[in-house]
């Protein structure tokens, strides 16, 4: 039973704690707190190397037997929020799966004087940002030889591979004007980002069905008897393979330059940084969880429905695997980003599974 897991009481209320505080990426200050004065009691010292992230940690096991040959295996904790849905991810559940991974391999490192070294990285910012990636190009992972991660879902499964994303941020500038006594003196912004959109949709009969286009118009004006003068919008572009992502970006590129011209706007098209990579698979690490799968009764089937997270960025570097728990005891279908979703996190089910998934990690690690 994982309630006789030594931690099990601190780790609810951590989880509980994380849940009831959401915040927002790089702003995840109490979701630290908890964490690092949690693994302070429990003889440990986290280190905060990362300057420019202060919400980014990590914690270090070496045994002092540990020699040249010792692997070093990592965990990642995540636990920045949903902006207005709060942990509608379910991220509170993630840290309490890498704590756990974390505490358990070092339990078990101890007893069986395994030749190991352990990592737990915190790890912010992953809904926006890719705090991962962030970490990543200051070299925060050059000493790992491999890594897991898990993330709570409707149903177990394994992970069938994530989608490569890039952002965009769009702006349309025209010219105001009165919309009823002259609407001739005025260039229409939103008009632009209308043909936009629209020119997006009917490309989707065309586009590869591997990949996909979705935004928000985020600034559509001021009011109805203005003229927009500036219209603004975020779009997400997805595809499965990494390679494939430039061509999609070129030619969304050519419909935001298009709509421009067909209504006599400027246009301003940024690519956010940090573009999550599609991930790289480890048959070695999803054998191994696979198995232990098979020992709990989980499925172990693939999940079908693919995310995107900047874990995939650290998979083109060392073997990563993530795997996904279920945390609706039915498997009833509840899609992540959702009220619904974000009221499962918070339910001892969904910390019971957490738990579990952290332990199953501890007994794969000395692969």
């Amino acid at each position: 039973m994982v309630d006789n897991f030594k931690y099990y009481s601190e780790l609810k209320e951590i989880s509980n704690f994380i849940h009831s505080n959401p915040e927002l990426g790089y702003n995840e200050f109490q979701a630290v707190k908890v964490q690092c004065d949690f693994l302070r009691k429990c003889g440990f010292t986290p280190e905060f190397s990362f300057s420019d992230f202060p919400t980014a940690f990590r914690v270090n096991y070496i045994p002092d037997w540990a020699d040249n040959q010792a692997k070093t295996v990592a965990f990642f904790s995540e636990y920045d929020a949903l902006k207005s849905l709060g942990h509608g991810c379910g991220h509170n559940l993630i840290a309490v799966s890498a704590l756990t991974a974390f505490l358990s391999s070092v339990e078990r490192i101890k007893k069986e004087k395994l030749n190991l070294k352990v990592t737990l990285f915190g790890t912010p910012a992953e809904e926006n940002f890719g705090g991962k990636i962030d970490l990543q190009k200051l070299g925060a992972f050059r000493d790992i030889d491999y890594g897991f991660i898990c993330h709570p879902y409707y149903r177990s499964g394994l992970d069938s591979g994530t989608l490569a994303v890039s952002r965009f941020d769009i702006a349309y500038h025209g010219r105001s004007s009165h919309a009823a006594t002259a609407p001739a003196d005025g260039i229409n912004a939103l008009d632009a980002m209308i043909l936009l959109f629209n020119s997006i949709g009917l490309y989707r009969q065309q586009m590869d069905k591997k990949s996909m286009i979705h935004g928000i118009i985020t600034n559509g004006g001021e009011m109805a008897n203005i003229i927009p003068e500036l219209t603004e919008a975020h779009f997400y572009l997805r595809t499965t393979e990494n390679d494939k992502l430039a061509e999609l970006e070129q030619r969304f590129s050519q419909m935001v330059e298009a709509a421009a011209l067909a209504t006599n706007c400027k246009f301003e098209c940024k690519n956010r940084p940090n573009t999550y990579l599609a991930s790289k698979k480890s048959p070695d690490l999803e054998n191994a969880v696979k198995n232990e799968f098979e020992k709990l009764n989980w499925d172990s089937s693939y999940i079908d429905e693919k995310i995107s997270s900047d874990y995939a960025n650290l998979s083109q570097d060392f073997p990563l695997i993530n795997f996904f728990f279920g945390i609706t005891a039915d498997n009833a279908k509840v899609p992540l980003h959702t009220v619904e979703f974000r009221e499962l996190a918070k339910t001892l089910y969904a910390f019971d599974q957490a738990v579990t998934s952290g332990l199953l990690i501890s007994r794969v690690i000395n692969l």
